[in-house]
């Protein structure tokens, strides 16, 4: 029985140990090229088949806006840490071009269940954080929670490509709802209730400080009135030669590929599943 134990515990150990176990210094990284390749996928993840396809989308997405691409899914990332790995990949590697820092990266981690979208400085006002999430919970996690990888980088591919590629029925269905529009006497009506409230909370401050100033003005009136007191007496005593006087005072582009020189500050978004 023992023997057995042992045996099935061996197989156990060679099973994790032939998981992908990756390092920003040993992610294979795809290279520039005649027939570019976005994506790293050392596990063998995706297939051929869905591989093609990202890459011509990401070919599409680079050569009409200038937007270089890094696509990696593996199953485990050392440190168990997909957001710092996919940073220093991005920054080690320069995804994007070095003049206008127009990098993406979106990484997948099956075994650590996490993922993570990172935009390189240049691209974080077109690709918001906002929006990466709302790509995150409409096109990713939905596939994630059901094991369907191919189906979740394919698609949070063809949505980002198409919002920064200004396809309109991708960005209205992605686009963050906008603040609601008030019209002219909604607003008039708002600044007239406004008013009265402004007034009536500059006389509660103007009551609490009149409250705070009660002690020291009733101190000072009987310190007020022992003056006078002694003024009076000054002035009855005034004809044997005696005076008093008391005062006080207050105050208060280039080859196509993911690589070129770009650079990345945190933008994106990202987590587990």
């Amino acid at each position: 029985m023992k023997r057995w134990l042992v045996i099935v515990m061996a197989m156990l150990a060679c099973l994790s140990l032939s998981a992908g176990v990756y390092n920003p210094d040993n992610i294979p990284i795809p290279e520039n090229g005649e027939h570019p390749s976005y994506v790293s996928n050392p596990d063998s993840i995706l297939s051929d088949s869905i591989c093609a396809v990202i890459n011509e989308r990401l070919f599409q997405l680079e050569d009409s806006t200038g937007v270089k691409t890094l696509v990696m899914v593996v199953e485990h990332v050392e440190g168990d840490d997909l957001y710092q790995f996919s940073m220093t990949v991005g920054n080690k590697y320069g995804v994007g071009s070095k003049e206008n820092n127009l990098g993406l990266i979106i990484s997948l981690a099956t075994l650590d269940r996490s993922y993570q979208i990172l935009t390189g400085i240049g691209l974080e006002g077109y690709l918001p954080d906002v929006v990466c999430r709302r790509v995150e919970s409409k096109a990713m996690l939905p596939h994630l929670m059901e094991g369907a990888w191919e189906e979740a980088i394919g698609e949070t591919v063809e949505v980002i490509s198409g919002i920064l590629m200004n396809d309109e029925e991708i960005k209205s269905a992605y686009a963050v709802p906008q603040e609601e529009e008030y019209t002219f006497w909604e607003i008039l009506g708002g600044i007239l209730i406004s008013i009265p409230l402004f007034g009536l909370l500059i006389w509660c401050f103007y009551q609490m400080f009149d409250l705070l100033l009660f002690i020291p003005r009733a101190i000072f009136g009987v310190f007020g009135g022992g003056g006078s007191g002694s003024s009076s007496g000054s002035s009855r005593s005034s004809s044997r030669g005696g005076s008093y006087s008391s005062g006080s005072s207050y105050s208060s582009g280039s080859s196509h590929g993911s690589c070129g020189g770009g650079s990345f500050g945190g933008g994106g978004s990202g987590g587990r599943f």
